[in-house]
């Protein structure tokens, strides 16, 4: 069931976060005042940030509930993916893309919006804490539940290994 509901979140947010980069893209193609374009950019690219974050946070708290009732992290990682190519979409698509814009209207701009070196440090800072979050959740998980090795099994595994040396 966990399962499927963040499938299902994953979806969502993949849907709204696509829309929200790609409308303030479309700002860049306007044919109107290349100040007001700016302007309408920075503002859906504000947003595509601000949801990217909030989605990452709930599909991380997601993914966290599919490892503990499942003992896989695959919602966890799948999270990571996720953030991977949305921030990744606007640091190395959107914001050379608003660069361009700005240098080529000969506007300046209040708004920043993160670039490719900014995005590659907080990509490889968001997989370290995904790594080490999850390595946490799954200490609990096995602390909680009496898991010895990792393995669900690992209680019924060594009882009749137990019993075999005896006899």
């Amino acid at each position: 069931m966990f399962g499927k509901l963040y499938i299902i979140l994953l979806a969502l947010a993949a849907i709204i976060s696509s829309f929200f980069t790609y409308y303030a893209w479309s700002w860049l193609q306007s044919i109107g005042a290349p100040a007001a374009a700016s302007e309408g950019f920075a503002y859906h690219a504000e947003l595509a940030v601000g949801f990217l974050w909030a989605a990452v946070v709930i599909l991380l708290a997601a993914g966290n509930a599919v490892l503990w009732r499942s003992g896989r992290s695959w919602a966890v990682w799948l999270s990571l993916a996720y953030f991977i190519i949305a921030f990744g979409a606007l640091s190395f698509w959107l914001a050379p893309a608003y660069s361009q814009f700005l240098s080529d209207h000969n506007v300046t701009s209040a708004s920043s919006i993160t670039g490719p070196l900014f995005g590659v440090i907080l990509i490889i800072l968001m997989a370290i804490v995904v790594f080490f979050e999850q390595f946490i959740v799954v200490r609990l998980r096995a602390k909680t539940h009496g898991i010895v090795s990792g393995d669900d099994n690992a209680a019924e595994t060594d009882k009749p290994q137990d019993e075999a040396l005896e006899e």
